[in-house]
């Protein structure tokens, strides 16, 4: 019986993402040596079907090379393209924006320890579960995914997701996939930043998520569905947006789970980090740092933005910082008293160091002189809403562009 093309070629897919790395690393190997028409010798696709292991017959494989060999030559791209399809527009853009958190510089490519370290493995349903270790975690994506390649190339990157998203129907599926390897979601909303709001608030008003939330879960299955999650939250008086909400509902989701619950378990171990690390007493050389690397609580923090928006903006407000900090100086003002200022006028809110968005663009054109359009405006919220509250620090802000800021760095 000979079996249709597309059936030979679902299979050839299915076994090389099981062989997993050893695959992907063939065909970045084969890639390299296609030639513009995206073709290789027929004799180097015999050789790729032995080096990964694919276990195919020889009349399979005569159905492939019938439809694929022209002159002695292989369409290898063609193949690929047949027996993965590609990423649509959706698709494509979570995976460009995984890319971007692993190549913040970017080259176009990153090392293998970027990768693992960015890699997203606290939130694998099995790390959740505690049925895998964190390192065993990651050691299991790479065997099936780059542990061969490195450095990692975004051609590489792309080529994996592309064939691994071949095989799952729905985009909203795809996008669960890519939050739990990445924390990355179509809109660009970034779960760190609500993850770090949680922990900021957790700290600072020392409270004790797990116990708000343990009382949903009398069987201690660690699943509570999402309104409970929420409303555990809201118990914990912790204030965080309904976006924030459901991307950390969707980071900490098991897909496994038949009513897709959040393991709450997970995301308590995570929060309560700020406190001191689990099970230290297993591993007690490991240090604590004293205070907890939340953005929000970094020393530096009233003295530059610490806000990292990505090798594009950062490019953008870096200029227009430089361009204010030109300014100031021609005109030989400091901003940081007109901020002061506002900050204690009788309507203000009183935040240490912090102004609204409204007194921080009124304070710049009406006090300062500075013209600055809307557009920077949010740039430069954006940038220094250190608190991730819509307030700007205004002390960061004024000690990147004062002329005389190290002076009065100094005096302080």
């Amino acid at each position: 019986m000979v079996l249709p093309i597309y059936f030979v070629l679902e299979c050839i897919r299915d076994q090389l993402l099981r062989i997993g790395a050893r695959g992907f690393a063939a065909i970045s190997k084969i890639k390299k040596e296609m030639d513009p028409a995206g073709c290789i010798p027929k004799t180097r696709f015999d050789d790729f079907i032995n080096q990964t292991g694919v276990d195919i017959n020889a009349g399979e494989l005569a159905i492939v090379l019938n439809d694929y060999v022209e002159d002695g030559k292989f369409k290898f791209k063609l193949f690929l393209l047949s027996m993965r399809g590609k990423l649509n527009g959706f698709r494509q853009n979570l995976v460009n924006q995984a890319f971007k958190r692993v190549d913040l510089e970017g080259r176009g490519q990153c090392s293998l320890s970027k990768l693992c370290e960015t890699y997203n493995a606290r939130c694998q349903s099995s790390v959740m579960t505690e049925k895998t270790s964190l390192d065993q975690a990651i050691c299991n994506f790479l065997t099936r995914s780059f542990g061969l390649l490195d450095p990692v190339t975004y051609c590489d990157f792309n080529e994996y997701y592309t064939t691994l998203g071949s095989t799952i129907p729905f985009c909203k599926d795809f996008e669960l996939v890519m939050m739990k390897h990445w924390r990355v979601q179509a809109d660009g909303f970034c779960v760190c930043d609500a993850e770090n709001n949680v922990k900021f608030q957790v700290y600072t008003n020392r409270i004790r998520v797990r116990e708000f939330m343990k009382g949903y879960d009398p069987l201690r299955l660690r699943l509570i569905n999402d309104a409970q999650f929420a409303a555990g939250l809201d118990n914990a008086k912790i204030k965080i947006c309904k976006r924030g909400c459901k991307a950390l509902m969707d980071c900490y989701r098991v897909p496994e789970d038949p009513e897709l619950r959040v393991c709450y378990t997970a995301f308590c171990d995570e929060v309560e980090r700020c406190f001191t690390y689990k099970e230290l007493e297993k591993t007690p050389w490991q240090s604590v740092p004293v205070v907890p690397p939340i953005p929000t609580l970094a020393p530096q923090r009233f003295l530059m933005g610490i806000v990292y928006l990505g090798p594009e903006k950062e490019e953008r407000v870096q200029d227009l910082l430089a361009d204010l900090r030109k300014e100031c100086k021609a005109k030989r003002i400091s901003v940081r008293g007109f901020f002061e200022d506002a900050a204690t006028t009788k309507n203000a809110s009183k935040a240490v160091g912090h102004v609204t968005k409204h007194q921080f663009s009124q304070t710049l054109s009406s006090k300062a002189g500075l013209k600055v359009s809307p557009p920077e405006i949010s740039l430069l919220v954006e940038k220094f809403d250190n608190n991730f509250s819509g307030m700007v620090n205004y002390i960061a802000f004024s000690s990147e562009i004062d002329p005389f800021a190290d002076v009065q760095n100094i005096h302080q």
